[in-house]
């Protein structure tokens, strides 16, 4: 199954979080995280976020999601 891929903003819409949140995320893991730019939309690049935002909206710790 392949993982939906969505911006930043798109992210943030679908999980009700301020995009300073997702972006927060992005930046913690980027270890873990590929970006992956998109193609035929200029500049952006799309992350694979929404396990990080579920868990810590489940109280996981940041050492347990990495």
């Amino acid at each position: 199954m392949e993982k939906e891929l969505l911006t930043m903003a798109q992210i943030a819409k679908q999980l009700n979080l301020a995009e300073s949140t997702a972006r927060f995320y992005r930046d913690r893991f980027e270890d873990f995280i590929p970006s992956i730019p998109s193609t035929g939309e200029g500049r952006k690049k799309r992350y694979p976020l929404r396990f990080i935002a579920e868990g810590f909206n489940r109280n996981l710790t940041a050492m347990e999601l990495q």
